[in-house]
């Protein structure tokens, strides 16, 4: 009777993880999950109470419940999974090579004797030793090597080895918006980027400036710029203000050859670039607004040679008095089309330094007389160039006394109604004279009648007047025949 209530205490005890188990397996069989290697083993464990013949080294073959309908499946979002090779074999490799001593003396694993529930941890122990035993004939021939760090090629600061003379002519070559880059690297690229030997020529013709970035360039050291074209906003110098330099600071440039034909700036604008500079030799403000200041601050640099004023609006007789007397080297000064009136024109021709040899008067219209040429010729006897075209009230009387000019060599007068044309052909008598312009004056046939009667004189060459000017023909990266572009 004892024996069979033990055969029945153990039996129902089978029983209960047989349905706890199946009940598990379900649940796992509802999601379609993929059981690990822990779990087959521990159901093969389970197996074994039951049947007690299942070895460990035979192929485990899975199946699905059908217990679950597809519509359940369907309402829960997974379907069944499709037969797979892969999935129904799960034998172990064989041992390696390696391993086959270990292999052969493998301890088959032992029954557990205590509660079944006891047999899914001794099952996890086993499949952890068995792992470790199949990498224990690779574990003597692994070796983790380490590379030694290497400098690249590629970091190493070959420029840091280079004199600044070296590093100086390799920048030479870079236009001036990498040099700005390159002088945001560091300390050094900054002093070398900023050297006064690389900005000497700047071309910043149809740009527009922010402001602050022409007072910058400026500071750099440059002595050929050209502005034509160009917008420029203020202010031009963000560190001082125009009262400041005025009174208390003296800030000037190296800046010589200075073209501002047809900037736009504010008259306050070109009067702070002006300030600071004292050694202009040739400057252009062809087309700009002009007032006091702006005479006084181009009558401080007395080395000035050609004046380009062409256009200008605002020009009076006092500023011209300024430039006259602080100038006193002037060679070359266009004054076309700048409004003059009979006051500057009086002012102009009866102050006029000796040294001028290029002078521009045309666009006077009704305001030049054969008084101020005769005023002019007295004046200035040493004239290579004169444009007086557009003056409709000056006679052959004018035209006399401009024979008295013995170095004359270029004459313009187009548009002077009020000369005769017979009048012309006394200029034979000037051995000097090569060019003539008499645009509007003639007609075909009398240029041709007067191109053989003046044979060493070349007549109607040159439409425009060059005096003064920065940039003639189709030369555009240069002004007065100095390159502004390395």
């Amino acid at each position: 009777m004892a024996r069979k209530l033990k055969k029945k205490s153990s039996q129902s005890l089978i029983t209960e993880v047989k349905q706890n188990h199946s009940r598990k397996r379900k649940k796992d069989d509802r999601f379609d999950l993929p059981m690990d290697c822990s779990s087959k083993k521990s159901d093969n464990l389970l197996d074994q109470h039951e049947r007690k013949s299942l070895s460990t080294n035979q192929p485990i073959k899975w199946d699905v419940s059908t217990a679950v309908t597809a519509e359940i499946l369907q309402d829960m979002g997974v379907s069944f999974l499709k037969d797979d090779l892969s999935l129904h074999s799960c034998q172990e490799p064989g041992p390696t090579p390696h391993c086959i001593s270990i292999a052969e003396h493998k301890v088959p694993p032992k029954v557990a004797r205590g509660p079944a529930f006891h047999s899914s941890i001794d099952n996890d122990s086993q499949a952890n030793t068995s792992l470790n035993s199949s990498f224990c004939g690779v574990a003597d021939d692994f070796v983790l090597f380490r590379r030694s760090k290497q400098e690249g090629i590629f970091g190493k600061d070959h420029l840091s080895e280079m004199s600044d003379e070296i590093i100086l002519h390799i920048l030479k070559y870079l236009p001036k918006s990498v040099l700005a880059r390159c002088a945001q690297v560091n300390k050094r690229w900054k002093r070398l980027a900023y050297d006064e030997s690389l900005w000497k020529r700047v071309d910043l013709g149809k740009k527009h400036l922010q402001p602050g970035v022409l007072g910058q360039v400026i500071d750099r050291g440059v002595v050929i710029m050209r502005l034509a074209i160009s917008e420029v906003k203020l202010p031009i110098f963000n560190d001082f203000s125009l009262e400041l330099k005025r009174h208390s600071f003296h800030r000037y440039s190296k800046l010589q050859y200075l073209d501002l034909s047809m900037v736009t700036i504010a008259v306050e604008g070109l009067n702070e670039i002006l300030l600071v500079c004292k050694q202009l030799r040739k400057l252009s403000l062809e087309h700009c607004q002009v007032n006091s200041d702006t005479f006084c601050h181009i009558g401080a640099n007395a080395n000035l040679e050609v004046l380009n004023m062409t256009m200008c609006k605002g020009v009076t007789s006092e500023g011209l008095q300024a430039i006259i007397c602080g100038c006193r080297r002037l060679v070359s000064w266009n004054l076309g089309w700048a409004h003059l009136s009979p006051d500057c024109i009086w002012s102009l021709v009866h102050s006029l330094p000796n040294s001028i040899t290029h002078l521009n008067l045309s666009g006077c219209r009704e305001k030049l007389l054969n008084e101020d040429i005769a005023v002019l010729v007295q004046r200035c006897p040493r004239l290579h160039s004169l444009d007086i075209s557009d003056a409709t009230l000056l006679t052959s009387e004018a035209l006399n006394e401009i024979l008295k000019l013995q170095h004359l060599q270029h004459l313009l007068v187009s548009r002077c109604y009020s000369i005769p044309p017979a009048h012309y052909l006394y200029l034979k008598n000037m051995s000097s004279l090569k060019h003539l312009e008499v645009f509007g004056v003639l007609t075909e046939m009398a240029i041709q009648s007067l191109r053989l009667s003046l044979p060493h004189i070349e007549i109607n060459r040159q439409l425009f007047s060059t005096i003064a000017r920065p940039t003639t023909g189709i030369h555009r990266t240069s002004i007065w025949g100095l390159r502004v572009r390395d």
